[in-house]
Parts: C-alpha cells; sequence; structure tokens
C-alpha cells in the first residue's frame, strides 16, 4: 500500500518532467516533436508492462488531447482511475488521507491540461446542499435526510474537520446521538476517491422538553371550564395550545397563565407544545379530550302554577358578583331578548299569564335554561 501511494505521489509531482525511464523520455520527445500517434504507441507499451506507471498514463492522455482525441483522452483517464481504485486499499487509514492529496494534484493536472474540463465536470461529485439546516435545532436520536445524488457516498461529521472516507457514511439520515452545539460538514465522494466541496451548517442538539402537564384532566365538566398548563419555564418556554384537534406547532396559540384557557360550552381536543427559545425546540405534545356541558339553570323561588298577583319571583343558584340572570316574560329567547335580572327587585308579575325562561350568563357562555308558566290572578 505504502509503495504505491509514494508511486502515485510523485508521479504526479514529476507529472511530465524528466524522469529515469528512456521509453518515457522517449514518448515525451514524440510528443514535443508533435507525433502524438507515435507518441501513444509508446505510451501504451509501457502501460502494458506497468499499468501502476502514471506517467505512461498521463503521457497517452496528453497526447490524445494534443491530437484533439477528446474523447479517446475522456475514456482514457477513466480507465486510470479504474486502475488506481483497483490498486488502493479503501480500508486502509490512510486511504482518505492519500486520495484527498492524489486529487489536490490531479485538479491542478485537469485544469492545466484544459481539455478535459467538461468530462472532470461529470465526475465531480456536486455540492451537498444542507443550507436549510444551518442555525436549526434538532433533537438526540433524531435523523435529517438530506438529498443524495446518485453514484456517491456521502459522509460527515461533527468535529470541524475536513471529511474523510472514514467519516460517518449517509444511508437513511444524518444521526445526532450527541447532545451540544456543533458544526455539520458533508460532502460527497464518488467511485474514483474524488470528493466534492464541503458543505457546513451549524445544529443545535438538544433532549426533547417533555409535553407540559394539564390541569384538570380529560373528562366532563360543567361550564365554564378554566384549563391551565404546568411544567414550563415562562422565562424561556412557551406554551402553544388549540383546542379543535389542529397542530399547535403551526395553528397555536400562546398561553397566558394568568388567563389560562377558557373553555364554554362543547366538545375539545386540546393539544399543546411547549417551545424552547434557549434550544429552538418544540416539546412532545400533550393531548387532553374534554367535554364541557352547560352549567345548570338558575332557580325559581316559584314553580309553574296559579297564584295571586302582584307576585315576585326571585332567582338563586348563580353568583351575583360575577354572572347575570337574563330573562323573558313572553316566552321569547333569553339570549336575544333577555332582560337582566336584579337580584334586589326581583321580577314582579301582576295579574295574567307569564312564560317566564332565564339563564346564568357567566360573560363567555350561557347556562341551561330555566322555564315556568305563571298564571296571575
Amino acid at each position: 500500500m505504502k509503495k504505491i501511494v509514494v508511486v502515485v505521489i510523485l508521479s504526479f509531482v514529476l507529472l511530465f518532467t524528466s524522469c529515469g525511464g528512456a521509453t518515457v523520455e522517449k514518448g515525451k520527445k514524440l510528443l514535443s516533436e508533435k507525433k502524438y500517434i507515435e507518441a501513444i504507441e509508446v505510451f501504451e507499451e509501457l502501460i502494458e508492462k506497468d499499468e501502476t506507471n502514471y506517467e505512461a498514463w498521463y503521457g497517452k492522455i496528453k497526447a490524445q488531447i494534443k491530437d484533439d482525441e477528446y474523447k479517446d483522452a475522456e475514456d482514457t483517464l477513466e480507465e486510470l482511475f479504474g486502475i488506481i481504485e483497483e490498486n488502493y486499499d479503501d480500508k486502509d487509514d490512510d486511504y482518505a488521507a492519500v486520495i484527498e492529496e492524489y486529487q489536490e494534484y490531479a485538479d491542478d493536472i485537469v485544469k492545466e491540461e484544459g481539455g478535459l474540463g467538461s468530462w472532470y465536470e461529470k465526475v465531480q461529485p456536486p455540492k451537498i446542499d444542507i443550507s436549510n439546516m444551518d442555525y436549526m435545532s434538532y433533537t438526540v436520536d433524531s435523523t435529517q435526510e438530506i438529498d443524495v445524488p446518485k453514484g456517491v457516498n456521502v459522509y460527515y461529521n461533527l468535529n470541524e474537520k475536513k471529511v474523510t472516507a472514514t467519516d460517518k457514511l449517509y444511508k437513511k439520515g444524518i444521526v445526532f446521538d450527541t447532545e451540544g452545539s456543533f458544526t455539520l460538514t458533508v460532502a460527497a465522494i464518488n467511485k474514483y476517491g474524488i470528493k466534492g466541496e464541503e458543505s457546513t451548517a451549524f445544529v443545535n442538539i438538544a433532549d426533547i422538553p417533555d409535553a407540559p402537564s394539564v390541569d384538570p384532566i380529560s373528562g366532563t365538566y360543567p361550564s365554564p371550564l378554566v384549563v391551565t398548563f404546568k411544567g414550563f419555564n415562562a422565562n424561556t418556554q412557551t406554551i402553544y395550545y388549540t383546542s379543535d384537534g389542529t397542530d399547535p406547532k403551526t395553528n397555536g396559540l400562546s398561553y397566558y397563565p394568568e388567563d389560562g384557557v377558557y373553555l364554554p360550552t362543547g366538545h375539545y381536543e386540546l393539544k399543546a407544545v411547549i417551545y424552547d427559545s434557549s434550544s429552538g425546540l418544540f416539546s412532545a405534545e400533550g393531548i387532553t379530550d374534554y367535554i364541557v356541558e352547560a352549567a345548570p339553570a338558575p332557580t325559581a323561588s316559584a314553580d309553574s302554577g296559579t297564584y295571586t298577583g302582584p307576585y315576585t319571583i326571585y332567582f338563586s343558584g348563580f353568583d351575583p358578583m360575577n354572572n347575570d340572570v337574563l330573562y323573558t316574560l313572553d316566552g321569547s329567547d333569553p339570549i336575544d331578548n333577555g332582560i337582566y335580572y336584579y337580584p334586589d327587585h326581583g321580577i314582579e308579575l301582576t295579574q295574567g299569564e307569564y312564560n317566564l325562561r332565564a339563564v346564568i350568563y357567566d360573560f363567555w357562555t350561557y347556562s341551561k335554561e330555566y322555564t315556568a308558566t305563571y298564571t296571575i290572578k
């Protein structure tokens, strides 16, 4: 292995300069005399004797370029890459470093010869785009998929060093298995050992926060129901919630501890997550289910019946400091047409027939309805 490495590196350094082989010198002399076909034959003879004679390979390629046989030069270069690949042990610890040094020489030669530029563009692996990951946060043990072109292997590391074939191989995703802040470096390496341009992104890896705790738990409750969340730091974390079962990460309302979540009569699927501003991560999702029933109707001081007037009706079963009672005496809807009830006065009924309907209003929702019919003589 080490012998091959030395041959490869020296062959690049000494390429197209003087060397000890007379046959190589003969090929170079023919090149200088513009006898390209004869030069190609000399270099091919050298290659048949020793396929690792890289100086002969490049002599042949240069002769083909000078003879305007660019397609032949492309084929020869591709064949050369195959020979190099066969003679390297990619399990060797030095493999990645040697390939990288080899690539630097190859870059210079291809640029120098110019005519192989179009072919080199085809074999040069593309830059892997991870710009969408820059300054993003991910959870420990999560994976992130990226677009990988065909015909290359993608390697990555989190140690701020150049990517080599000894780094982690991308398979089904980039695996984040360590908590902390890192510079992610990614690059593609093709079958010839040529590495594409590196891409970097700054990423933050943290444990996912637990879902917020909620009070009360799922169940059926009278209206109004006020839900509160616990288990979060109000200084660095925000709770987002929805009450219709949609995703709180995209549709959520901000939770304010001093207000709670007010749920009037209805059926609710409450979903909530904690967003941590320091890590940029959302917690696991908490889900609770509530059925909020209308509060009991107000209670009247007299049931339906016939009474001697004037007769006064009083309501109980509500908090006069926080609730109102709305009522009608003609059978119409008290929510739409109700009169405010004043506890100090009651409802005075004189002669006639009255169809009483009443609800408690707590500024958010209405209670169940009380109904009674009174005949006053």
